[in-house]
């Protein structure tokens, strides 16, 4: 018995906290530290290990990525909202991207340019309404 791979594998939520899916930020690439199939509620499902928190995937992606979770390390997940699928269901619309190239500052930079884009649209809106 690998006593260190049961431990790992039961510590995880315990160390990061548990967040949706949906409460990931739009369209900002979040780096994958592992991924597992776990028994969730309603079945198995795919627990992601982000840096800072750890999320449960929607049922409809387990069959899917079940069988590439050891290659998922390493990859980046972005989600750009949700998409509505009848008049009252919506789902959540994510993407998986590599992350060959990529690192961490560049990240960071992106994060710090988005900020500074909508803090430049802000003030081009206000001086627009108000001619200022």
């Amino acid at each position: 018995m690998d006593l260190k791979q049961i431990n790992s594998a039961c510590r995880v939520a315990s160390q990061k906290p548990i967040r949706k899916l949906l409460d990931l930020p739009i369209d900002f690439p979040k780096e994958i530290v592992c991924a597992k199939r776990v028994s969730g509620k309603y079945g198995p499902q795919i627990l992601l290990e982000l840096e800072e928190c750890v999320v449960f995937f929607p049922q409809r992606s387990t069959a899917v990525l079940a069988p590439h979770l050891e290659s998922l390390k390493g990859y980046r997940i972005v989600f750009y909202g949700t998409k509505k699928i009848n008049s009252h269901h919506e789902q959540a619309d994510f993407q998986f991207l590599e992350a060959e190239g990529m690192n961490i500052d560049f990240v960071d930079i992106h994060e710090d340019i988005m900020f500074a884009v909508v803090d430049i649209q802000a003030v081009i809106l206000n001086l627009y309404v108000t001619g200022k």
